[in-house]
């Protein structure tokens, strides 16, 4: 399960990074104004906003995204939680945000999963031989 959850940490990290680098570099665009996506028959302002509402939530998101990927490489305790939000919101960004978000839910769905970004730093985890582990 271990693998699982670094599998996970970098499919969050890399989509992360990947939308914060096209959100950073469609930002100056967007915020003067100059975008593509504008049409003669709609107004500008209306353009604008919904352009810079949409760039903040891609951007709020990415971050979220590279955050995630942190806490699962590092077996952080909130990353349980804030990989299930994430993995729920996936769901709707179809088709690969929802291949993400059921690949989440289901690995941290797992006990195992849980016991491992649930546990205290430094705590060992007990074999079935009763010994304790690294």
């Amino acid at each position: 399960m271990k693998l699982h959850l670094t599998i996970l940490g970098w499919i969050y990290a890399i989509t992360g990074g990947l939308g914060f680098i096209v959100a950073a570099g469609t930002a100056p665009s967007v915020l003067r104004g100059t975008s593509s996506y504008t049409f003669a028959d709609l107004a500008p302002e209306f353009i604008k906003t919904y352009s810079t509402m949409i760039l903040a939530i891609v951007l709020i998101a990415s971050v979220l995204s590279l955050i995630e990927g942190y806490g699962l490489i590092k077996r952080k305790r909130w990353a349980f939680h804030l990989g299930y939000a994430l993995g729920i919101l996936s769901l709707f960004d179809i088709p690969i945000g929802t291949i993400i978000g059921a690949y989440t839910i289901f690995i941290l769905w797992q006990n195992e999963s849980k016991q491992l970004l649930t546990q205290k730093s430094g705590s060992r985890v007990p074999t079935s031989s009763g010994q304790p582990q690294a």
